[in-house]
């Protein structure tokens, strides 16, 4: 069941909303973030754009193992650039096509959006191009 806040439109939530899921699974460990078609009911909060009752535009997810989601969403789905930020600190940076992700271009730590401390970037097929320490960029 899920509960709402925000505008709706002809029943549906419209714009800026926020979705709780009133009756969450527990998720214990790290969720596979290369395909959230498997996510079920393992989140507990979705606040984003909406458009005729499903999530479109950019939000964010929140699962109930503490880790995230900022990204862009179409028709419900995952699609776009977005960051997963990880319950143990680390973020993946990619792209993800409904739900799947398609590339990686980064895992690692970020500071204020930025990548700072040791990570990993990534090029087209996975190729490692750095793996290291970051300092602010």
């Amino acid at each position: 069941m899920v509960s709402h806040s925000g505008h709706v439109k002809n029943g549906k939530p419209e714009g800026l909303c926020t979705h709780y899921n009133e009756f969450p699974a527990n998720l214990y460990t790290s969720f596979d973030h290369s395909d959230f078609n498997h996510l079920g009911e393992n989140w507990v909060k979705f606040s984003g754009d909406y458009k005729q009752g499903v999530r479109n535009g950019k939000g964010t997810l929140y699962l109930t193992n503490g880790e995230r989601v900022d990204g862009s969403w179409s028709n419900g789905k995952l699609h776009g650039e977005a960051v997963v930020f990880k319950a143990n600190g680390r973020a993946v940076q990619g792209r993800w096509e409904g739900n799947c992700r398609k590339s990686m271009s980064y895992e690692g730590h970020l500071k204020g959006g930025k990548r700072e401390g040791d990570g990993v970037e990534f090029g087209k097929g996975g190729l490692v191009l750095y793996s290291g320490d970051w300092v602010t960029g």
